[in-house]
């Protein structure tokens, strides 16, 4: 199954089509303050007056209420996408449907059948305890999951296949309420027009290009409103988010900073995240000294495998390793890597302690509502000091 949250590690085309769609790309800064928020006006449209929910850190999404119903718009949800957005009504269905709207991008809710094409979106959707309203997933060998995959084994859920290869024939049989699918680049319209063909209700997803943690979890609010679960998601979102920059501010006032380094070279290339990406953002706020922070790009950044040893040479810490579970299988890659300082030191942490037989890592799927916990770790390897208690949960060491 696809996963559109932005990795930490090198790239990988097959991993992508599995793991995640933007495995390639790190993103911009979002904000870079935990205090930053919108503040919550009323406007008029042709339709009424209408209030913004809150959201503070997403850029992906808006939500506007209205009295009988909400509007949801989602704004350039691919890569390179610019001045475009999609325009979703949802409307209970104990209320009369709103007037002047046509049946397309009209949604009923509570929904009770929905596809995920994103290991992110059965997160999303677990964390709202709605997991029974899922009856289609793109891969189940990437789901981690126990319920889902159970269900799965139960036949209570079938595959439909990935973003770019959808068994359109199964999805009709399913009869979904919702598809949540989500595009790497504009060929996601090809599915996307396909599936309003068959009058099956597509809603675009784009939390993967969001350039911050909360601004990928805070796509709770979004998915909640497809079942009715704002409320509950605003409530948990702000617990989430008070967490996460209590334990930013651990480590701000840190007077050492280890130099971390990430990735594995792919087919003689290394890519890294620039300094204004997703991932130097999880490593600043943890505390850690980036070793390509200075770089303005928030794009991954493709190096030699020479150039990035060079750099990577005085590293402390070495993370997000790809696939690697041991200090010989990341020096069968390059014999060199021997030479790095933190493999001398075995300070290396990889992010995949969390996996089922088939290499699903839940740190790609769960790990999108739990931000918190991802820095927790992350503080804990860059600043044991400072959580000397806590037990790594999504990383573990390797030797």
């Amino acid at each position: 199954m696809n996963n559109p949250t932005v990795k930490f590690e090198i790239p990988d085309i097959k991993f992508q089509k599995y793991f995640s769609i933007s495995f390639f790309l790190n993103l911009v800064f979002l904000f870079a303050s935990c205090n930053f928020s919108k503040t919550s006006t009323v406007e008029a449209e042709i339709d009424g007056d209408f209030t913004n929910v809150k959201v503070e850190h997403s850029k992906g999404f808006e939500i506007r209420n209205y009295e009988k119903y909400k509007k949801l718009l989602v704004f350039n949800p691919w890569q390179g996408a610019k001045g475009i957005s999609y325009e979703y009504i949802l409307s209970s269905k104990s209320q009369n449907n709103p007037t002047n709207f046509s049946k397309k991008n009209h949604i009923k809710t509570p929904v009770e059948r929905v596809i995920c094409l994103s290991t992110t979106h059965v997160a999303m959707i677990d964390f709202l305890d709605k997991q029974q309203t899922i009856v289609g997933i793109s891969d189940h060998k990437q789901i981690f999951s126990q319920e889902i995959l159970q269900n799965f084994s139960d036949e209570k859920i079938s595959e439909v296949g990935s973003e770019i290869n959808l068994n359109f024939e199964t999805i009709v049989k399913l009869n979904p309420d919702v598809v949540f699918i989500y595009g790497v680049g504009s060929e996601a319209l090809n599915s996307l027009n396909k599936l309003q063909e068959l009058n099956i209700q597509p809603v675009i997803i784009a939390e993967y290009l969001e350039n911050t943690p909360l601004g990928k979890a805070e796509w709770l609010k979004f998915f909640a409103l497809f079942f009715d679960k704002l409320d509950f998601a605003e409530k948990e979102f702000s617990k989430i988010e008070s967490e996460y920059c209590n334990y930013k501010q651990l480590v701000e006032k840190a007077d050492w900073k280890p130099i971390i380094m990430t990735g594995l070279p792919w087919k003689d290339t290394w890519f890294v995240g620039g300094g204004n990406s997703f991932a130097a953002k999880f490593i600043g706020d943890a505390g850690g000294n980036y070793l390509w922070k200075n770089n303005l790009s928030h794009e991954s950044l493709a190096l030699s495998i020479e150039s990035a040893f060079e750099k990577s040479a005085d590293a402390d810490i070495w993370i997000n390793i790809g696939i690697a579970n041991s200090a010989k299988e990341i020096s069968a890659v390059d014999s060199r890597f021997k030479q790095i300082a933190a493999i001398k030191n075995k300070m290396l942490f990889n992010n995949n302690a969390r996996q089922n037989l088939y290499g699903g890592n839940d740190y790609w799927e769960s790990g999108i509502v739990n931000p918190h916990l991802i820095l927790k770790d992350l503080i804990h390897i860059f600043h044991p000091e400072i959580l000397p208690q806590h037990k790594l949960f999504y990383y573990k060491p390797i030797f």
